[in-house]
């Protein structure tokens, strides 16, 4: 027969989930508010992004999966958020990649790789809670811990800003100088420390990047 084209959904639209029974209070919200990131693999759920919750046990940026939900297909959360934090980002501000490569400092920076547009199941152990048949929450995945996995997010956008703002903290500051090296000694390398900074309702704040010696 003619295939139900009713269950295909935009990706990265706003949607309403409704709270499981279990977890709902008499007085309170209903939903939660969450963003369509794809189909569950082994259930006919849909599987969405938490990003406004007021419920205790369903925290803000973490993944849960649903059969009942409402969708908003012309709602785009993350196109106004990132739309929003490229308009605040001064032009005159950020170093050119030049201006990188010829700072004064002795640590080599880690080689950069641009982002490849492709899917890739994270490799961290994930923890998961069960509310009730059809809803799992899942932790979302921590927060990367090389420059590569960086590049490769959701998130890069933010991860890139807050790298510039590292990079020009340094030279603004003459945090390095170049000095000679020892004659039989080597250079001590560096690497990137990516962290949120997350607010008290666990939304996030800021992206923290920072550049230290390794050792």
């Amino acid at each position: 027969g003619t295939p139900n084209l009713n269950i295909l959904k935009v990706w990265g639209c706003l949607a309403k989930v409704s709270i499981p029974q279990p977890k709902r209070k008499k007085i309170g919200p209903k939903t939660v508010d969450v963003v369509f990131i794809r189909y569950a693999q082994n259930s006919s759920a849909n599987r969405f992004l938490v990003t406004n919750s007021e419920i205790s046990d369903i925290s803000n940026n973490t993944i849960i999966e649903s059969r009942d939900a409402t969708f908003f297909e012309d709602i785009f959360p993350f196109k106004s958020r990132i739309s929003n934090q490229i308009n605040e980002i001064p032009s005159t501000s950020k170093p050119s990649t030049s201006d990188i490569h010829s700072s004064s400092t002795s640590a080599p920076l880690e080689k950069e790789v641009e982002p490849q547009v492709e899917l890739r199941r994270s490799k961290r152990p994930r923890i998961e809670k069960n509310f009730g048949d059809g809803f799992y929450t899942y932790l979302v995945e921590s927060d990367p811990t090389t420059y590569k996995e960086a590049m490769l997010s959701i998130d890069v956008p933010f991860w890139k800003e807050a790298i510039n703002s590292e990079i020009e903290s340094i030279l603004q500051n003459n945090t390095w100088e170049i000095v000679d090296l020892p004659h039989g000694n080597k250079a001590i390398g560096c690497k990137w420390v990516f962290k949120k900074k997350l607010k008290p309702d666990g939304s996030i704040d800021k992206y923290k990047a920072r550049l230290v010696a390794k050792g």
